[in-house]
């Protein structure tokens, strides 16, 4: 599954097969943003909230070469940071970090529709 995984994301990368998307820029002012609300601290929930919402519209409309540039632009590795922070927020975070993952994993769910995301994520 690795050596799968892998050669996925090398064919993602290839010159020659270059997703267009419609929501680029969009995209990576968001990748942007989300980076610096989640590292090294969450500090502001309302905000992250904000993003994950905007990140969604854009994949509610799936879109293959979206789908293709979430992964190019790392987005993966910054959802998954904020599921990890569920072992050390505070208890009075709870509350808004249980609203939070429910965003991620449901952006997680639409971006393991593409197979080759599915494998990335294996």
């Amino acid at each position: 599954m690795i050596a799968q995984a892998i050669s996925h994301d090398v064919a993602a990368t290839c010159p020659g097969k270059d997703f267009i998307s419609a929501n680029k820029k969009r995209c990576q002012i968001l990748c942007i943003e989300l980076e610096k609300q989640v590292i090294p601290i969450i500090k502001d929930y309302d905000a992250l909230e904000s993003s994950l919402k905007e990140i969604i519209k854009i994949l509610d409309m799936r879109k293959q070469a979206d789908l293709h540039l979430m992964r190019k632009l790392k987005f993966i590795p910054i959802l998954i940071e904020i599921c990890k922070r569920i072992s050390v927020c505070h208890k009075n975070e709870f509350k808004h970090l249980g609203r939070v993952l429910e965003f991620v994993i449901k952006i997680i769910n639409t971006l393991c529709g593409l197979r080759e995301n599915r494998n990335y994520m294996l």
